[in-house]
């Protein structure tokens, strides 16, 4: 497969698949979040890290997670790249 091929892989994903996230996240945090309330409203930044070698997926999954939540992404690395124990 091309990159470009590989950096969407949207349409292998059920067609219903952010109402299923959606329903989730509402099961998950059905009322006031603690959580939100430690951390506040400051902006801040997280990385997200591998331990060991393997192919990045699930990108189109984990932005609409992130954007759902009102979180800004960004992926320094295309969806189905091979992640090395360099890296």
């Amino acid at each position: 497969p091309s990159a470009a091929m590989a950096s969407d892989l949207t349409s292998l994903l059920p067609p219903h698949w952010k109402e299923e996230v959606t329903r989730w996240l509402e099961q998950d945090m059905p009322k006031w979040d603690v959580g939100g309330y430690v951390v506040g409203a400051e902006r801040t930044h997280a990385s997200l890290l591998g331990k060991s070698p393997g192919v990045l997926a699930g990108i189109p999954f984990a932005t609409f997670v992130f954007t759902h939540l009102e979180c800004e992404v960004e992926w320094l690395r295309d969806e189905g790249h091979v992640i090395s124990e360099a890296e």
